[in-house]
């Protein structure tokens, strides 16, 4: 399922987007920092969900929403907004909005909102057992040197065939899915584990480098590392400047 996240602050577009992965990991989410960005990804992407900010810069929101619901790419779109008025409901329904969220986004508001697009809650992906060997492998060996090739080897299987049943299974080449693992795995460090430096997550999670790291993080989140790090709450509360500012620690 695709999912549209319009927003002009990365910080919040950042949270908005972890707290949807959080509940629906295998969803892919596209963010636009603009309307003008947004009406872009319709042109070659259909979304059956949009979470559209009501401070969006250059266009006026109903112009937004409007463009995207006339494009017959968006299904549904909830309207997200600091403004509890009557001004801003009636907004909302007159451009035929799936419902309204206040900020700060309540996680239960989300979540109501989330489980109308989820499948019932005894259904869950149910993988072939390749498939499902392979996903454990990947979760407990994300760290090491990773590649389709040894892996499929490690299943004794021929790599076009593992690559093609993955994706079908799955939903993202191998690639992508063990990148998108690590990652996740990344984020959680950053906050979690203050204690270490940038280049110490990218070794643990995997990544051949902190450039490399910081690059793929950057384009997944639209923060450096450094930044999302600082920028998180439970960071700016360390007592541990090592932590947040990433300075080496003196022996």
């Amino acid at each position: 399922m695709n999912v549209l996240l319009v927003n002009d602050d990365p910080l919040e577009l950042e949270q908005q987007k972890l707290l949807i992965q959080s509940v629906c990991p295998h969803w892919r989410l596209f963010t636009a920092g603009n309307g003008s960005a947004a009406i872009n990804l319709t042109t070659t992407n259909y979304f059956e969900l949009a979470f559209l900010n009501i401070n969006l810069p250059a266009q006026s929101d109903l112009i937004v929403a409007g463009k995207l619901r006339q494009s017959g790419r968006v299904k549904d779109i909830v309207i997200v907004t600091a403004h509890q008025d009557f001004a801003i409901a009636h907004a909302a329904i007159k451009i035929g909005a799936a419902d309204l969220l206040i900020k700060p986004i309540s996680a239960d508001e989300l979540n109501t909102i989330l489980s109308r697009y989820l499948p019932p809650k005894n259904t869950k992906p149910v993988y072939s057992p390749l498939i499902t060997k392979v996903l454990t492998i990947l979760e407990n060996r994300y760290a090491e040197r990773l590649s389709l090739t040894n892996i499929a080897a490690t299943v004794h299987v021929n790599p076009s065939y593992l690559s093609r049943r993955f994706k079908a299974e799955v939903g993202y080449s191998f690639s992508q899915y063990l990148i998108n693992l690590r990652l996740k795995i990344a984020k959680d460090l950053l906050i979690s584990r203050p204690d270490l430096s940038i280049a110490q997550i990218a070794e643990q999670t995997g990544f051949a480098s902190q450039q490399y790291l910081s690059a793929l993080f950057h384009r997944n989140t639209g923060l450096t590392p450094r930044e999302y790090r600082k920028n998180n709450p439970a960071c700016r509360n360390q007592h541990q400047p090592y932590g947040c500012s990433d300075q080496p620690v003196s022996s």
